[in-house]
């Protein structure tokens, strides 16, 4: 009987979802380049893409009895994971540049209001 690739990769799934370190392994080899890529197109930061995909196997790691072990590959849940982290960066990114303007803008008024009192 020939082994697909499917077979092996469901093997590995089941086997991940058991916490088998080397099933771990096995896929992070197999998709992080892949997943580097799809977040490199979107953030284009080295250090920023490497740690949101390194937090997607972290997470998914965690997750990983939620895994429907029915699927032939767990590529999937990689992809929708980055495609989330990716979302809830862009969203992080933007509440913080949002209350780095609030600040700016609060502390100019506060030399502006300094700078009146001076010259009083």
């Amino acid at each position: 009987m020939k082994t697909t690739e499917a077979n092996v990769d469901n093997r590995y799934v089941l086997r991940f979802k058991d916490g088998d370190p080397n099933a771990f392994t096995y896929f992070f080899e197999l998709y992080w380049e892949d997943l580097y890529i799809v977040a490199f197109r979107h953030l284009q930061e080295e250090a920023q893409v490497k740690d949101l995909v390194q937090e997607v196997f972290i997470h998914i790691w965690e997750k990983r009895s939620l895994i429907n072990s029915e699927y032939d590959s767990i590529k999937f849940y990689f992809h929708k994971a980055l495609k989330n982290k990716i979302l809830n960066y862009y969203t992080t990114e933007r509440v913080r540049k949002q209350v780095l303007e609030k600040s700016v803008e609060r502390m100019e008024s506060f030399s502006t209001l300094d700078t009146q009192a001076f010259f009083r």
